[in-house]
């Protein structure tokens, strides 16, 4: 009996340990780490419910992961969590004895001790036997089209058990989770969950059998299948009653893109090309393995371990499939490719990094990766050196100056692409910001996008699919409510923002703080736990100070030597502070009023390492403005006039995260509770004033760029400039735990691991600034 069998403990632990050594014992994921540790209890449980018919699967979750043959295209698979996992690979390994047999000797996919070579053998010896013609095609989007009611028909032939054919069913009709949407479970059956492979051969049983009567030699290998025959027409027409089937049957269809080949000119089968008994990579496939390889680089833009890792997993892979073919040649053209892959990749970290060398853990990491023809470890050392070398004098070559005869120096390769990319960041911006300040604009919605219109004309408009945030920096323009629902409803944030550049307007989706977590939040608040968090956001604060005076200490030449002398003073005694700041500690049983009094000390501290901190951007600014200090309200001077305009906006972004988060951004940890007073937002807004705000006022002023300022303040194009500087400061990519994000997109991730320390899941880690 199979389910009697289902429900066996020793059965379900026999297919947990098949889940795990899926895996890497370094790389199981946290969630299957979780389980396996209550695993006995778990499993026992699991059993019991299976027993008496009352498990329930979970909803899978839907991604999307990039189709590696087909450049732009997407495929979606599903994420199911352990306890299904146990069940579903409990079912595969029950049921594949039932229906190996009925499977044809044709097929190779998903079945023990065949696979892909095995089926470019078949091919091979049907054209060894005089089948030198073929015709080569593929089932359209063939998991996501099956029939669930045939597949279950043909499940029913073998299967007769009510309740294993119950819990199939289950499986096979149970909704998904796609981000926070539950998505109606229809045609298809889930990529990624360990049933679905042999699903997929049961629904195909009929057909294989069809193929089988026509006469000719087929192979199959999932749903890319081959017809051999002894001329093109016999294969053509062999191939068209195929199809028929599929589609009148099996409610499949053939993608569109059919090969018809011979021997003599080849045919592409699971990525190899075979021609006149010869298997070479396919054009496609070089084309797919490119684009995988700089994929790769991407993704990991300055962390060397996990490039190398990501490249070792990919090329060890390529390398133990196509080295059963002619493909010496190939190897080494993506050896060569791989090289000029890194070869940017390590200018690029160079010039990130203001370095003129690579480090020796970058080297120590980077030589992981392994090589397709030159694989030795002298080799592999040899070929890193070669590309190290020739990234150190290139950077090294453009950096130096180039002016001969008063001409302008050729733009060199790497400038050539930052201007590009600088041109390409620009217009997403304007599709995802856009930024009011000409007073007389009217926006409203057509269709699918906002239009702006000045006494009636059009002069602008965006789509509503990429915009993020409208922002009004006058208060002399309107908008309609239709365009205000429409920005409701997907999320696009509207502010308008005052003289001080505080929003004065805050139009979104009514949105209110989660009552579990706002409670959490203020008993926290009051206790000495509460004093532990506004610490380290404290820490955090000061760090990204120091940080950006280093940041800005780089550039000597633009600074000049007294800020670079006063920044390290300043660094020195704020290190001092953090240091005094980190021994602090809190007596469990403090008071209400000894909280208070402990609120003090820490403001005393921050409030002492801010004083450095201005005393040096003094000296920063000096060349360009009169800066005395500090001034939170009424600021008459442009220093203070620009960065608490930014610190506005950096506010009007991060109330939203929190009250998307549940959290109340009233109840403060470092700033004292009180009505009226958003204490949290003050709080988190710590840690990102310098790498956002203070990093963009002091590089406009340094590159002395026009921000008049008026009786009221900044006047409205210097509102403008600003606002659009800010902006685009959030969207620009940071580097943040080994990868990069938008800065937007970091204190929202922020805001989530504040969530996190108030439910007592993790500690708060702040966020620090590359420089």
């Amino acid at each position: 009996m199979i389910f009697r069998r289902l429900c066996e403990i020793e059965s379900l632990r026999a297919s947990w340990q098949r889940v795990l050594n899926h895996y890497p014992a370094n790389q199981i994921p946290l969630e299957l780490q979780e389980f396996d540790r209550k695993k006995d209890a778990l499993l026992t449980r699991l059993a019991h419910m299976l027993a008496n018919q009352n498990f329930i699967p979970e909803p899978a979750a839907i991604i999307q992961i990039p189709k590696p043959s087909k450049p732009g295209e997407r495929r979606f698979i599903t994420m199911v969590r352990p306890e299904d996992r146990v069940v579903l690979t409990t079912l595969n390994n029950l049921l594949e004895p039932v229906f190996e047999p009925q499977f044809a000797a044709h097929s190779f996919a998903y079945r023990h001790n065949r696979g892909a070579l095995d089926a470019i053998k078949a091919v091979e010896h049907a054209m060894q036997r005089g089948l030198t013609a073929a015709s080569c095609a593929d089932i359209d989007n063939f998991f996501d089209t099956i029939d669930r009611s045939l597949l279950l028909q043909q499940i029913r032939k073998s299967i007769w058990e009510k309740p294993i054919l119950r819990l199939l069913d289950l499986y096979l009709q149970m909704g998904r989770v796609a981000g926070q949407e539950w998505v109606e479970a229809g045609l298809g059956i889930a990529q990624g969950s360990p049933l679905s492979p042999l699903l997929a051969n049961v629904y195909l049983v009929d057909f294989d059998q069809y193929l089988s009567s026509l006469g000719g030699d087929w192979v199959r290998y999932a749903d890319d299948f081959v017809l051999m025959a002894r001329d093109i027409p016999e294969a053509t027409s062999a191939l068209v009653q195929a199809q028929a089937f599929l589609r009148e049957k099996l409610k499949l269809e053939i993608n569109p893109s059919v090969q018809y080949a011979t021997a003599e000119s080849g045919l592409d089968f699971l990525g190899f090309h075979l021609e006149r008994g010869r298997r070479t990579i396919s054009e496609l496939k070089l084309q797919s393995m490119q684009t995988t390889l700089a994929g790769h680089f991407q993704r990991h833009p300055a962390a060397s371990a996990p490039l190398a890792n990501a490249l070792a997993e990919t090329v060890g892979g390529w390398k133990r499939y196509y080295s059963h073919g002619d493909t010496t040649n190939q190897f080494a053209q993506i050896e060569v490719f791989l090289g000029m892959q890194l070869l940017k990749w390590l200018k690029d970290l160079l010039l990130r990094n203001n370095e003129g060398r690579v480090s020796a853990n970058d080297r120590s990491a980077l030589q992981r990766i392994p090589l397709m023809v030159h694989d030795r470890m002298e080799d592999r050392r040899a070929w890193l050196d070669r590309w190290v070398q020739q990234a150190e004098q290139e950077v090294k070559s453009a950096s130096a100056p180039k002016r001969e005869h008063g001409h302008r120096p050729p733009v060199s390769t790497r400038q050539a692409i930052e201007k590009r990319k600088r041109e390409f960041l620009e217009r997403r911006f304007a599709l995802e910001e856009i930024v009011i300040s000409q007073p007389g604009l009217y926006l409203g919605r057509s269709g699918e996008r906002v239009v702006v219109r000045d006494k009636g004309e059009k002069v602008a408009e965006a789509p509503l699919s990429t915009l993020h945030n409208l922002t009004f920096v006058t208060t002399a323009a309107s908008l309609s409510i239709d365009l205000m629902v429409e920005c409701a409803e997907r999320g696009i944030g509207i502010q308008v923002l005052g003289h001080a550049g505080r929003p004065v307007v805050v139009a979104g989706s009514p949105e209110m703080p989660a009552h579990e977590l706002s409670l959490r939040q203020s008993a926290l608040a009051e206790q000495p736990a509460g004093l532990k968090l506004a610490r380290t956001l404290i820490g955090g604060k000061i760090e990204n100070q120091m940080r950006l005076l280093r940041y800005f200490g780089k550039y000597r030449d633009r600074t000049g030597a007294e800020f670079g002398k006063q920044a390290v003073g300043a660094v020195e005694l704020m290190t001092r502070i953090a240091d005094e700041l980190n021994l602090i500690t809190y007596p469990e049983t403090a008071s209400a009023e000894h909280v208070d009094l402990y609120r003090g000390q820490l403001f005393a501290l921050e409030g002492r390492a801010a004083g450095h901190y201005w005393n040096a951007v003094r000296s920063l600014v000096a060349g360009h403005e009169i800066f005395e200090g500090r001034v939170r309200k009424g600021a008459r001077d442009k220093v203070n006039s620009l960065l608490n305009y930014g610190y506005g906006i950096l506010y009007s972004r991060l109330m939203p995260l929190l009250l998307r988060a549940g959290l109340n951004p009233y109840v403060g940890f470092l700033h004292k509770p009180q009505p009226g007073k958003a204490g949290l937002l003050f709080d988190s807004i710590e840690e990102f004033r310098a790498p956002v705000v203070d990093r963009v006022v002091f590089s406009l002023l340094n590159r002395k760029v026009s921000l008049p300022i008026g009786v009221e303040g900044l006047d409205v194009a210097s509102r403008a400039v600003l606002a659009r500087a800010v902006l685009r400061r959030l969207q620009t990519q940071t580097r943040y735990h080994g990868a990069q994000f938008p800065m937007q997109k970091i204190m929202e991730m922020q805001v989530k691991k504040l969530v996190e320390a108030i439910r007592a899941e993790s500690e708060y880690e702040p966020f620090a600034m590359p420089w």
